[in-house]
C-alpha cells in the first residue's frame, strides 16, 4: 500500500512530526505482511507542489490534511482515492468524496462528554472568553444543540487578556448581593459583625472554557470568591503545557474531558484501567498536547487497517485517543471525565 500523509510541516512542525511518529510507531510495531511506502507531504506548500507530489508518488490513500481550504482542492482534484480526512468540515465536503471519511474536532467530541452535565437538569454557570476561542466554543453549542430545554446555564463572558476577574465573578455568583445585606445590617446595628459573604445557592457546578493562560487565573480566583465547594468543569486546554506538582492546587478537583494515554508505558490494546494515575507518572513533555497528537498517529494506523477489514461497520474500536465509532463516514471520539485529586487523576463518576 502506498499512503501519503498530508499535514502542516512547516507551520506546525511539533504537531506534525507527533502525529506522523504515531502513525510510524504503530507500523513498526505491527506484523505486516505487506510493507507500507509513506510520502508525507507539507500541506503548506502550493497547491501545485502538492499535486505534482502525489502524481509522482501515485498513493492508493491519503490521510489529511486539517486546513479546509486544502480540504477543497484535494478532494475535487483526487475524488476517486479514499481519503481520511483530519477534520471534520462540512456536508459539502463530504459530498465532494463519497470515499471520503472524516474526524469530528477534538473541541466538538470534548464538549459532546460534557453534554450530560449540562442536561442534568441542575443549575449552572457557564464562563467563556471574550474572543474567538469563545465565539467557536458558544457557537458549537449552538450547532449541535448541547443546550436544550433541560439545561439551566447561565452564561458570562470574561476578558481573556486580564488578570484581574474578580469584579465579573462577583456578578456570576451575586456576591454583591452578599455583600449588600452587611450593608444593611451595619445600619441598623450598633456595632459592626463579623461577616464572611456568601456566593449564590442556586447554583449546582461551573463550566470554565479557556485557554491555560486565562484558567491558571480565572479558576483560582473562581474558587476564592466562596466556590471552592462547586465541581468546575473544564476542557482539556486547561492541561496541554507541563503538569507541574506545585502549581497543581489550582485546579485540584477541576474535571475535564481527556484521554488516559498520556501516562507512562501506554499500550495497544488500550487494557488498564487509568483510575488514580499518579501524577508523577506523567511522562515528562513540554506541552502534553503533542502527546495527544501522538496518540491520534497512533489510532491513524490502526483505523486505517479496521478500515480496510470493514470493522468499522458495526463496531467501535477502543484507542488511545478515545472509544472511536463511524457514523454518516465520520469518526468520533468518546471521551472520559477524569478529574485532578490532590497528585492522582482519577476517573471522574457523575
Amino acid at each position: 500500500s502506498r499512503i501519503a500523509i498530508i499535514l502542516p510541516f512547516s507551520t506546525a512542525p511539533q504537531i506534525s512530526n507527533s502525529l506522523l511518529d504515531g502513525f510510524l510507531s504503530s507500523y513498526f510495531n505491527f506484523k505486516q505482511e505487506n510493507i507500507l511506502s509513506i510520502l508525507s507531504v507539507d500541506s503548506s506548500s502550493e497547491i501545485e507542489d502538492i499535486f505534482n507530489d502525489l502524481d509522482n508518488f501515485q498513493p492508493d490513500f491519503i490521510i489529511g490534511p486539517f486546513a479546509e481550504n486544502r480540504i477543497t482542492v484535494l478532494l475535487q482534484q483526487y475524488n476517486s482515492l479514499p481519503f481520511l480526512v483530519l477534520n471534520q468540515a462540512s456536508d459539502d465536503y463530504r459530498n465532494m468524496n463519497g470515499n471520503a471519511y472524516f474526524f469530528r474536532n477534538d473541541l466538538s467530541n470534548e464538549l459532546s462528554a460534557l453534554k450530560p452535565i449540562m442536561n442534568s437538569g441542575q443549575n449552572g454557570i457557564l464562563f467563556v472568553p471574550n474572543n474567538a476561542y469563545g465565539d467557536r466554543i458558544s457557537s458549537l453549542l449552538e450547532i449541535n444543540n448541547y443546550l436544550t430545554e433541560s439545561s439551566k446555564l447561565i452564561s458570562f463572558e470574561y476578558e481573556s487578556d486580564s488578570i484581574n476577574q474578580l469584579d465579573m465573578i462577583n456578578d456570576a455568583l451575586l456576591i454583591e448581593q452578599s455583600n449588600a445585606r452587611l450593608q444593611r445590617l451595619n445600619a441598623n446595628l450598633a456595632r459592626n459583625i463579623s461577616f464572611v459573604p456568601r456566593r449564590r445557592n442556586d447554583i449546582d457546578f461551573l463550566m470554565v472554557f479557556g485557554q491555560r493562560r486565562d484558567l491558571t487565573n480565572l479558576i483560582p480566583q473562581i474558587k476564592y470568591s466562596f466556590a471552592n465547594d462547586l465541581q468546575i468543569f473544564t476542557l482539556s486546554e486547561s492541561n496541554q503545557s507541563s503538569l507541574e506538582i506545585e502549581t497543581l492546587d489550582d485546579f485540584d478537583r477541576v474535571i475535564f474531558p481527556d484521554y488516559a494515554y498520556f501516562a507512562n508505558n501506554f499500550e495497544f490494546p488500550f487494557k488498564e484501567s487509568f483510575s488514580n494515575i499518579q501524577i508523577a507518572d506523567i511522562e515528562a513533555v513540554d506541552n502534553i498536547n503533542l502527546q495527544r497528537f501522538y496518540a491520534f498517529g497512533k489510532d491513524l494506523f490502526n483505523i486505517l487497517s479496521l478500515m480496510q477489514s470493514g470493522y468499522f461497520i458495526e463496531n467501535s474500536y477502543e484507542g488511545f485517543s478515545g472509544l472511536i465509532h463511524l457514523e454518516n463516514n465520520v469518526f468520533i471520539r468518546d471521551l472520559n471525565l477524569y478529574q485532578i485529586n490532590g497528585n492522582a487523576l482519577i476517573e471522574y463518576e457523575n
